[in-house]
């Protein structure tokens, strides 16, 4: 066999492309070489831009984690969550869904799934891995091949004619090895073509999967697993210790009750006799300062109304008696002037003159006596009735008054009768009945005063009383305000003395409650516990169902892909058998 060099090697290999329009068996060759470049070309560029875009999506999820530690994950979760909202879709789902795995724990937070269960390279190059057309890319290159060999063995067989001359028979067999030439050239590159492009998508595929492989290592270092069997664990240790510490709650809750019963009767009858002493001492000092007030206030106006009205009516009568005086005057001397020129022609209207000046003189004289008259009465009638005000004012007090201090010693013997029935608060309530005893003391004492004092104010009333009938709308005013006083009094009494029954009432309901929600709460934590072991464990379930759909899918997928490849070979195998047999025959 003679020796070539690489030119002649390279002359064998290369097709010959000047041929590609020939239009005979030569254009074969160079357009099957075309086809499988463009075939290897188009799947390696496919490989290599999903495999970028894997991998700058790995860089964006890389992102998410820069700079965090698993001491301060807790603190940057909302900030991771506000960062994936500006990444690609794969990374933004693939957080959301991590995101809703996560626990948190005393300012942790823990992970229940793995991150490879949504960091993988199923999301993040789903046209890469498992791409159908990338995986059959390979034997599609080398079946190209094989299609260009057995065209060529075709048409060498084609032109062999066993039968012919010794120089047909040489020309056949040229023209056979001149086919199978061609043919094997077109399956050199379709098999050199497969090899490269399985070998750059493999690497490519490799170079996505470690990248993955990587992030997924650095998010399960970051957050710490906690599986459902570990959560049901501490479940179980803290029902545990719930049910050590709900047997001791009781005592404690009826020490807590008991010193609260106590602190309650002390406040309680403490805040009573402050309550009294400073409402009720206040309120009698100033109805006494008001009342006196009051009437000072009403005798100085009926005083100085008094002294107005008398002024005005002496003023008016001066000025109408000045200008009558005035009048008569110039009647008088119009009367001389008109007698003095004309009183023989006037006498009989002088006369006249002097009946209608003493008309008017009896006139004048009638009404002032009348004024004078309906002045005494008002004035009378005013008095009598500021005296009659004043008198049903101090029956009302005389009446009202024993009332209060019967109303005092009322509450003070229901005080004493409801520390009888509380054996938490007898001493507390001892004292308030002694304080009570000593403020209905205070407040008789004040109210004696303020007898005394009203009865010094009817006294000044009596004497001092005018005509005027604005005192009586006052003193109406101040018997409203001794009335409601008094109903005050006797309002405060009642609830007092209902105060404890309140109060025992309020604790046996607050004990039936309190025994009402730690039932419901024990039985609410019953079935929180069980719904969440049935939940676990259907999840369980569920995912270890889908696990084994997935690996059973994936193992007959892989063994029918085996199979067809062993039927590929084997038939690539028995044809060049039989072929090569048949060039030797």
């Amino acid at each position: 066999m003679p020796d070539h060099g690489l030119g002649d090697v390279w002359t064998l290999i290369f097709p010959r492309f000047d041929k590609i329009l020939s239009g005979d068996v030569e254009a074969v060759t160079p357009l099957l070489v075309l086809i499988i470049w463009a075939v290897a070309l188009y799947a390696s560029g496919f490989a290599w831009w999903h495999a970028k875009v894997a991998r700058n999506l790995v860089a964006e999820a890389n992102q998410l984690f820069a700079d965090l530690e698993p001491g301060n994950l807790w603190e940057h979760r909302s900030e991771i969550s506000a960062k994936s909202l500006t990444c690609s879709e794969p990374v933004k789902d693939a957080w959301r869904e991590f995101d809703e795995t996560l626990v948190t724990e005393d300012r942790r937070l823990f992970n229940t799934v793995s991150a490879e269960e949504f960091f993988n390279e199923y999301n993040f190059a789903p046209r890469l891995i498992g791409n159908r057309f990338l995986h059959a890319a390979p034997t599609a290159l080398t079946t190209i091949g094989l299609l260009g060999t057995f065209f060529g063995l075709t048409v060498g067989l084609r032109g062999l004619d066993l039968g012919s001359s010794t120089d047909q028979l040489r020309s056949g067999i040229q023209t056979l090895v001149d086919g199978a030439a061609l043919g094997f050239t077109a399956s050199l590159w379709g098999v050199a073509m497969s090899l490269v492009t399985n070998v750059l998508e493999r690497w490519q595929e490799g170079r996505v999967v470690k990248s993955v492989r990587r992030l997924q290592s650095r998010i399960d270092g970051l957050f710490s697993m906690r599986s459902p069997e570990q959560s049901l664990s501490d479940i179980a240790s803290h029902t545990s210790e719930s049910r050590e510490a709900l047997q001791v709650l009781h005592e404690k809750i009826g020490s807590a009750l008991q010193e609260s019963v106590a602190q309650v009767g002390e406040n309680t009858s403490r805040a009573v006799s402050e309550a009294i002493q400073m409402s009720l001492a206040p309120v009698m000092s100033e109805l006494v300062t008001k009342a006196a007030d009051q009437s000072a206030d009403v005798f100085k106006e009926i005083s100085g109304q008094l002294t107005a009205s008398f002024s005005e009516i002496g003023v008016s009568l001066a000025e109408q008696l000045k200008a009558s005086s005035e009048s008569m005057r110039s009647t008088l001397d119009y009367m001389s002037e008109q007698l003095s020129r004309q009183a023989d022609q006037h006498l009989a209207q002088m006369n006249v003159m002097e009946i209608a000046a003493a008309r008017h003189l009896d006139d004048l004289r009638t009404a002032t006596t009348e004024q004078l008259s309906r002045l005494h009465e008002a004035t009378t009638a005013q008095l009598r009735s500021v005296t009659d005000a004043t008198e049903r004012q101090m029956v009302l007090l005389d009446e009202s008054l024993p009332r209060v201090v019967t109303g005092l010693d009322r509450a003070a013997s229901l005080v004493g009768a409801a520390a009888d029935g509380m054996d938490d608060v007898v001493a507390g309530l001892t004292g308030v009945t002694t304080e009570i005893g000593a403020t209905s003391t205070a407040l008789g004492r004040m109210l004696a005063d303020a007898i005394g004092t009203m009865d010094d104010l009817a006294e000044k009333t009596g004497t001092a009383a005018g005509a005027l009938i604005t005192q009586q709308n006052s003193v109406s005013e101040l018997t409203d305000k001794a009335v409601e006083a008094a109903e005050q009094l006797r309002v405060a009494s009642s609830a007092f003395s209902g105060g404890f029954e309140g109060m025992q009432t309020s604790q046996e309901r607050f004990l039936a409650d309190l025994e009402h929600r730690l039932g419901k709460h024990s039985e609410a934590m019953a079935g929180w516990l069980a719904t969440y072991a049935d939940e676990v464990s259907k999840q369980t379930s569920n995912r270890m169902d889908e696990w084994n759909d997935q690996t059973e899918r994936f193992t007959s997928t892989m063994l029918n892909a085996a199979l067809a490849l062993s039927d590929a070979v084997d038939e690539l195998s028995v044809q060049g058998a039989a072929d090569v047999t048949g060039i030797v025959v």
